[in-house]
């Protein structure tokens, strides 16, 4: 199975939103660099503590693997806050 995508991971990581698109904000929306970025950057976007354990711990073996398996399945995608296919309406939702 491939690794979990980075966007997941963020996805994963629970918690508020807001400081979630900070993050990728900073990162021109690339969701490798802001998860590699480390504690620093994402304390200062504003990630919680628990926000930080979930990013510094591995995805649960269960969760990743029913996750990538729906991601393989014909018409499944993860859309992130930075692909041309979000939603425009949903970007104005706080």
């Amino acid at each position: 199975m491939p690794p979990v995508p980075a966007l997941l991971r963020l996805v994963l990581a629970g918690g508020r939103l807001a400081p979630r698109r900070r993050l990728l904000d900073r990162f021109d929306g690339d969701a490798e660099a802001a998860v590699h970025a480390g504690r620093s950057a994402w304390i200062e976007a504003g990630l919680s503590e628990a926000q930080v354990a979930a990013l510094r711990q591995p995805v649960d073996a269960a969760v990743e693997t029913r996750t990538l398996r729906w991601l393989e399945s014909p018409g499944h995608h993860l859309i992130g806050w930075a692909d041309a296919d979000y939603p425009p309406l949903l970007r104005q939702i706080a």
